[in-house]
């Protein structure tokens, strides 16, 4: 399992929230932080990068703007043992 943060630029209207909670069920946190929109991740994948490969790819093809990405370094080690 695979943990990661998109960083947006602009929050998401209701309509991309609720295509991209579809695509991801309960793997998806949508949030507001200090006034930041962001989406927390929990998915599963080969590899870390490959997790946010594809989740990235969902996620700007529903239109959200990815400024950044941000990955704890617990999830970096796991991703390294596997």
């Amino acid at each position: 399992m695979h943990r990661f943060r998109f960083i947006l630029t602009a929050e998401l209207t209701e309509e991309q929230e609720e295509r991209l909670a579809g695509l991801f069920d309960s793997d998806l946190l949508i949030g507001v932080a200090s006034g930041v929109p962001y989406l927390d991740f929990e998915v599963e994948g080969a590899s870390l990068r490959q997790a946010i490969q594809r989740t990235l790819r969902a996620a700007q093809a529903e239109g959200a703007s990815v400024t950044e990405i941000t990955i704890k370094p617990d999830a970096v080690l796991s991703d390294a043992a596997a």
